[in-house]
């Protein structure tokens, strides 16, 4: 079984009784990831030790520079030196393309616009009832916390959740997934724990989701790109209420 955390020592402060409360308790870890394109060394992820495939293959789409797994020759995962070798048709991109952000890792491009046009509707109640079931599957979450999440939803039922240490690599996680499952659903909604930041918003786009919910804030940046997309933001989604920021519409009473 893949080791995702380990066992640490701490002591805990009490005000109360002005001293210190000594046990373990599980830490989260944080693994390196080489990723090899073509024999070219692209990238170092730091991510959650598994769905490692996932991971390679839902960034290598959502950079653009594969659309489906018939661009894939073949995937060579060696765990033991932390190395994913990916063998695709059409050769990428210069990895110096790629800029860091304060959000993640991001083209020096942006994609494409474009509208989505898939008129999916859904009542508040069964949103809530999404993310509450979304939260429900958050194993390593409610176990020790510090992991992110992310999940894809039809109409009717979520179809892939992941956990991971980053909230890009969730999204990356997903896409790979997505992919791996030979797309063989149309997203309706994307339920995420971390902000929406402008380059999410990116990847989410690609997914094509009418939806995106979070229980945290989407920045400014990818509200008026949702606007622009005809995707609508969810924020703050609490047991209650949540926020809309753009195409209410889609939310409907």
């Amino acid at each position: 079984m893949t080791e995702v955390s380990k066992s640490t020592e701490f002591w805990k402060y009490s005000k109360g009784n002005k001293s210190f409360d000594t046990g373990n308790q599980p830490i989260i870890l944080e693994s390196p990831l080489e990723l090899v394109v073509n024999n070219q060394h692209f990238i170092n992820f730091i991510c959650s030790p598994f769905a490692e495939e996932a991971l390679a293959l839902g960034f290598l789409w959502n950079q653009g520079w594969i659309e489906n797994m018939d661009d894939v020759k073949q995937v060579c995962y060696q765990p033991d030196f932390r190395q994913i070798k990916v063998d695709i048709i059409n050769e990428p991109n210069n990895p110096r393309s790629l800029i860091r952000t304060t959000t993640g890792i991001s083209l020096l491009q942006k994609t494409s616009n474009f509208n989505i046009k898939d008129p999916f509707s859904i009542t508040p109640d069964n949103l809530i009832d999404f993310f509450q079931m979304f939260t429900s599957q958050q194993k390593y979450y409610q176990t020790m916390g510090g992991f992110h999440s992310a999940a894809l939803c039809d109409q009717n039922s979520i179809r892939i959740s992941v956990e991971d240490v980053g909230r890009h690599n969730c999204l990356d996680k997903l896409s790979g997934l997505f992919l791996l499952n030979d797309k063989s659903f149309s997203p309706k909604m994307m339920l995420l724990t971390g902000r929406i930041s402008s380059e999410m918003f990116d990847k989410a786009k690609k997914l094509q989701v009418p939806i995106i919910v979070t229980k945290t804030t989407p920045t400014h940046n990818a509200v008026i790109e949702a606007i622009k997309s005809n995707i609508t933001i969810v924020g703050y989604l609490r047991s209650d209420s949540f926020t809309i920021f753009s195409h209410q519409e889609r939310i409907q009473v």
